[in-house]
Parts: structure tokens; sequence; C-alpha cells
């Protein structure tokens, strides 16, 4: 730009973006986190619902039923659906289908149809949440609601779960973003524990007994 030539900028090579390992939990960290909490990407993503949770998860789905029959009788506004679907099925919108499965206690106005509508409770809400909980449980790092993500990728890999099977877990388009996740069980392979340790005790190479020193020097046996 300047007309001046810069032979000594050659030798300049850019600098390379560093690939950030994220952060985990720990399963103890997990559960401690979730104990304390009180009950992206336009990409849908399906996951496997821990049998654990399924009664919990039916006395939510009851008040939402609640708060979706209360509305239909106020004929209120339904859910907005997505790519126009509205279009070749006006009503869809009303069903119990398409109804939240958090709502939101308040209505607001959809700002581009004007029309007054419920949505889910606002994203801040469970990050709150996720905060007090971390500082109840007394974990001592910075934690998100993105970390139980990473976590629940990280311990998948680590009971055996085969990488693709994650990769679609996670909505992954590259198996290589997923491989980010390897890195961490790299970190953590200090409490990985060594196959022989598995074996039936009869079976395990039994250990030799050193050989006595004869020297003065100091000896390293192999």
């Amino acid at each position: 730009m300047l007309g001046i030539d810069l032979p000594w900028m050659d030798d300049i090579n850019r600098a390379a973006n560093k690939r950030r390992i994220p952060g985990v939990l720990t399963l103890d960290e997990v559960a401690g986190v979730l104990a304390q909490m009180e009950g992206e990407g336009n990409k849908d993503r399906v996951v496997m619902l821990p049998r654990s949770l399924a009664p919990a998860m039916r006395q939510p789905m009851l008040a939402s039923r609640a708060v979706w029959e209360t509305d239909r009788q106020a004929q209120r506004g339904g859910v907005e659906t997505p790519h126009a679907l509205d279009v070749k099925y006006p009503k869809v919108g009303q069903t119990w289908g398409w109804f939240w499965m958090f709502p939101s206690p308040t209505l607001s106005v959809d700002p581009r149809s004007g029309e007054v509508r419920r949505h889910h409770l606002y994203q801040e809400r469970l990050q709150r949440a996720m905060k007090k909980a971390v500082e109840q449980a007394g974990i001592h790092k910075p934690v998100s609601v993105h970390t139980l993500r990473h976590s629940f990728a990280t311990h998948l890999l680590q009971s055996g779960t085969n990488i693709r099977d994650v990769q679609a877990l996670l909505g992954h388009s590259d198996v290589s973003t997923t491989m980010i996740y390897t890195h961490v069980l790299k970190v953590a392979a200090g409490g990985t524990t060594s196959p022989l340790d598995t074996l039936p005790a009869g079976k395990r190479p039994p250990a030799k007994p050193p050989r006595p020193c004869t020297t003065f020097r100091p000896c390293w046996h192999r």
C-alpha cells in the first residue's frame, strides 16, 4: 500500500489460533450441580432421556399441559412455527404437540406479527439457576450450561461409546469437532485404570524381586 519494500516481513508468520480444550466436570461434580438445581445452530438434536429422570419429567409436563389448556380456552395465539409452516397448517401452532415443555408464566407480544402469544422460559433463568447450583455444590472452576454438554460428551467417550455415536448426539457435522473431547481424556488420563489391573489375579504376570546389587556403584535394574 505504501510502495515500500520490506523484505524482513517475509519471515513473519501469522499467529496460529490454538484450539482451547473445553472445561469438563467430573461425574461427582455433575451430580452435585444437578442436585442443587430446582426442577444452538438451528439444528435439532436427539439425545437419550435418562430413565432416572422420567418420573420427575412428568410433573412439569402436566403443569405445561394445564397452561396450554388455559391458553386454548382463552383463544390465545399458539406457538410460532418455523419456516411458514402455519401457511400449510394454520392451526398447528395451537396443538399440544407444539407447545413448550417449559412455558413462560407471562404472555408477550410477537414483534414480527404483533400477536399476543406465550414464549418459553428465558435462557437467563437457567443460567442463573446453574450459577447458584455450582456455588452451592462447592465447585470452584468456571462452569456454564455448556459445560454440561462438554461433560456429557467426555463421559460418553470415557465409558467406551463410539465417537461416531457421540458425534450424532452432539449434532457435529464433522467428526474432527468431536475429536476435541479425546484431548480432554488425554489430559485426564492420570486416573485411567491399566488393563493389566483388570486381569484375574491368577493370570497376572508374577512380580520378580530385584536382583541384589553386588557392587559399590549405583545399580539400575532393568
